[in-house]
């Protein structure tokens, strides 16, 4: 017969054993070669968002106050942007919208990072997030609830 020997968490011992399957051992391979990779994305976006100010911005476009700018994690690009206004220490994007590779996979962490970073930049103790209506996902229309982020 041929298989693959599976080690897995769990049970007293800490592990459970069995036989699987080729096809299914191959599957489950490779879902762990994904998730190692996926984690190591995410340790890079927050390894790289622990190191601080060293962050690049690059304003790629300007129309009035709709601006974009992109920044480096890792081997990764991420553009952002939106409608910016600063008043009184506060940075305010309205209709923030993000792109690149790790949209999906920076989380809040990963955005406070950033956006922390481009607050110290810019000089100001605050940035608040307005979201931009969803287009796509899970509920179309919907406008996301705003996220403020306090400059140390």
């Amino acid at each position: 017969m041929y298989g693959t020997m599976v080690s897995m968490g769990g049970g007293q011992a800490g592990y459970t054993r069995g036989w699987i399957g080729f096809a299914k051992g191959v599957e489950v391979i490779e879902d762990a070669i994904n998730t190692v990779e996926e984690v190591k994305v995410i340790e890079n976006v927050h390894s790289f968002a622990a190191k601080g100010g060293g962050r690049v911005f690059t304003q790629t476009e300007k129309d009035g106050d709709l601006l974009f700018y992109s920044t480096k994690i890792g081997d990764d690009i991420i553009e952002f942007g939106g409608n910016f206004s600063k008043s009184n220490g506060t940075l305010t994007i309205k209709n923030f919208d993000i792109d690149g590779a790790l949209t999906n996979k920076l989380g809040i962490r990963g955005i406070k990072s950033v956006i922390t970073d481009f607050g110290k930049q810019q000089g100001v103790n605050q940035v608040i997030i307005q979201g931009a209506k969803r287009t796509t996902g899970a509920s179309p229309g919907k406008i996301p609830s705003q996220l403020i982020f306090k400059i140390n």
